[in-house]
């Protein structure tokens, strides 16, 4: 995720990032961040304002009343405070709420190494070694083995928790454990 000071420092240089990786339509998402950050940091000062305000009422009301004076005027100012503070405190949950949801969308800065291409169709060979290898027999991927043996459940899982999940069983499901253990135990 972008440091949100990079965001806020380059707008423009995150904006044409975002044209890079073909995601035009996100490009309002930078706009709408900066506006909510700005308004979110007004609401910090005013909110630390406030505090302060109270902070020194509280004091001048203690002094005053060490010293036997009225401090009925202050004590009602006083009372409004935490209720301001409150409201406060609560637009600025909703801002950071909304200010994370939008941060969280914002694409990385692609390294200016890297080629531009829209699809996998326009990705740049770099690098090469030796001919690909063309197999005579059919190719099985690992989750066709592993249903196959047994030994993990991918269309229960599919159900309770939606595609790209599974379950694992038996004795894949041991050695899994095994290797958590192995790792949590042994490596430094």
């Amino acid at each position: 995720m972008i440091d949100l000071k990079f965001i806020r420092n380059n707008p423009d240089l995150v904006k044409e990032n975002i044209k890079k990786k073909f995601q035009s339509s996100k490009l309002k998402l930078i706009d709408e961040l900066l506006e909510k950050d700005e308004l979110y940091r007004k609401y910090q000062i005013k909110i630390q304002e406030l505090r302060h305000q109270r902070n020194t009422l509280s004091s001048e009301i203690g002094n005053l009343k060490r010293n036997g004076e009225d401090s009925s005027k202050l004590l009602k100012i006083s009372a409004k405070l935490p209720e301001k503070l409150e409201e406060l405190e609560k637009i600025q949950e909703e801002l950071l709420l909304r200010i994370s949801e939008i941060h969280l969308q914002i694409p990385n800065m692609i390294h200016e190494s890297v080629p531009i291409g829209k699809d996998s169709t326009q990705n740049v060979e770099i690098w090469n070694s030796g001919k690909p290898k063309n197999p005579v027999y059919e190719i099985i991927n690992h989750a066709e083995i592993a249903t196959a043996l047994g030994i993990a459940d991918f269309e229960i899982s599919a159900k309770t928790s939606g595609n790209g999940f599974y379950y694992l069983k038996g004795d894949l499901a041991l050695l899994n454990m095994a290797l958590i253990n192995f790792a949590r135990d042994y490596m430094v």
